[in-house]
């Protein structure tokens, strides 16, 4: 599922067992915005019933059922993730693979925070689960080990900046590290491990084991690569 930059929803692709893609018969899909601006970062619950996103401005949660030809069927809901501050979007989002909480990355509201939603079994409703964890700095990425038992977030170095208002709020340069409790969704932590000067994107490797930065300094990229540890899952 590719956002569309016109701002009309998904451009769907099928991908064949030699790993190309073909368009799939469901493309496009109409998910409109409310401010018209576009969806990002799509994420699909592991059930399989349901699907989530982001507007372009990190404003709203999109919720919508997912039929099982991946069809986007019908908006569930949409929730505000910023308390409805303009400029102070959210960046990032990634579910549990119980399918039972999903987690947002705040980069500027309460000057850093992530929120933590539980998801109804039965229809996909989000709840928040108590209040934004604050963090004092920004997160610009999330995401989730296959067990469930760790989330990492990315706060990188450069200084982050608000539309409106315009604020200003400095990355810690590190990788963030929080264990995962699956049957709250509460998170313990974070513990940070510092990458470079100006990490820009993450990834885990599939067995967990080893995660990989992307550092671009000075008109360079860097990659490095942690080891990693994750918990085994509560």
């Amino acid at each position: 599922y590719i956002s569309n930059s016109a701002g009309t929803g998904f451009t769907v692709y099928t991908v064949n067992t030699d790993g190309t893609l073909t368009t799939a018969s469901i493309s496009p899909q109409s998910t409109p915005t409310q401010g018209g601006d576009g969806p990002k970062v799509i994420q699909f619950s592991a059930n399989g019933k349901w699907a989530y996103y982001l507007d372009n401005a990190g404003n709203t949660i999109y919720a919508y059922t997912r039929a099982g030809n991946g069809t986007l069927a019908t908006q569930i809901g949409k929730y505000s993730v910023n308390g409805g501050n303009s400029g102070y979007g959210a960046s990032a989002l990634v579910i549990h693979p119980n399918s039972q909480f999903l987690y947002v990355a705040l980069p500027f509201y309460l000057n850093g925070s992530i929120a933590v939603y539980s998801i109804d079994q039965s229809t996909g409703i989000l709840t928040q689960v108590g209040s934004n964890i604050q963090l004092s700095y920004p997160i610009s990425q999330l995401v989730i080990t296959a067990s469930g038992s760790a989330i990492f977030g990315l706060s990188p170095g450069a200084s982050y900046q608000t539309t409106i208002p315009t604020v200003t709020i400095s990355g810690k340069q590190a990788v963030l590290f929080w264990t995962v409790n699956s049957s709250s969704g509460q998170l313990t932590g974070p513990v940070a491990t510092p990458v470079g000067v100006n990490p820009d994107y993450m990834i885990l490797s599939a067995n967990g084991s080893y995660m990989y930065v992307l550092d671009s300094t000075a008109g360079t990229t860097i990659t490095t690569g942690l080891s990693c540890t994750p918990p085994p899952a509560t």
